[in-house]
């Protein structure tokens, strides 16, 4: 008896020593539970999703992946760890400041994030394809000239620190000054995996990807064209900055429409007439 009461109150020392309850209260533990786990599981179900037969109609480039791609995309996906782990380190040295929960403050932080990882992404993107001592950052990335769903992970180690070590470090300076909260933060995190996700599942869904053009959103025609012709469509997950700054192809358009009909392209290069 003695001794599972030492291990508990040892199990519960450890526990306020790794968690300490005053900063790592529900909504942080779910928070960060669910950045850690959300991306696979939401990885695991577009894969399965992109290649049933229900979908495979709207193949986008309905051509053989190359084999061993797969493998080599998910050993290259391997610090998507860091999104969660950088976080917890934010909270812990209270770099971070989350605020109690409120719906007002919730929305607001999710819709903060989703402009600012906009402009940013674009912004980053851009660079480094545009300059030659760039882009070796972003090479690894681009080996996947036909998207998969694991395809929206991988990269370089560098390239993550690039996109990942702004956009946190905003996020934690923006909660010294106003109301950031952990579910606005996982909110934004979960928007954030089914956009990568999702724009490299190389399929069209019907009905979905309508409703995305329709609200200027970047179908996954949209990503699935960058990788193929490597200097358009720099967007995350609007084309608005695209059309702004004239770096949208309006083959994507061509693509999209030719993938919901069942029509995707046979082969990697332009057809004629496009």
């Amino acid at each position: 008896m003695f001794h599972e009461v030492n291990t508990m109150n040892y199990l519960e020392s450890l526990r306020e020593i790794i968690f300490p309850a005053k900063i790592f209260g529900a909504e942080a533990l779910g928070a960060l539970g669910w950045i850690l786990l959300g991306q696979i599981l939401i990885m695991i179900i577009m894969n399965y999703v992109a290649q049933s037969r229900i979908f495979r109609s709207g193949r986008i480039f309905d051509v053989p992946i190359p084999a061993r791609q797969r493998r080599r995309e998910f050993i290259h996906s391997w610090h998507v760890f860091l999104d969660s782990i950088v976080l917890y380190i934010f909270l812990y040295t209270g770099l971070l400041r989350p605020s109690v929960f409120t719906w007002p403050d919730t929305l607001i932080t999710f819709l903060i994030f989703v402009v600012w990882v906009e402009v940013y992404f674009y912004c980053v993107h851009w660079a480094m394809h545009s300059f030659k001592w760039l882009r070796p950052i972003h090479r690894e990335h681009h080996r996947s000239v036909v998207n998969t769903p694991y395809s929206g992970f991988a990269s370089s180690m560098s390239e993550k620190v690039v996109l990942l070590s702004l956009a946190t470090c905003f996020m934690a300076a923006l909660s010294w000054f106003m109301n950031i909260t952990m579910s606005g933060i996982a909110a934004f995190y979960a928007y954030y995996y089914v956009i990568v996700i999702g724009g490299h599942c190389n399929t069209e869904f019907p009905f979905i990807s309508r409703t995305m053009q329709r609200l200027g959103l970047a179908t996954p025609s949209v990503h699935a064209l960058h990788h193929a012709r490597f200097n358009v469509n720099y967007g995350f997950s609007f084309v608005f900055l695209d059309r702004l700054f004239g770096t949208y192809t309006s083959e994507t358009d061509t693509l999209r429409d030719r993938a919901l009909a069942g029509n995707g392209y046979q082969s990697l290069k332009r057809p004629k007439g496009v």
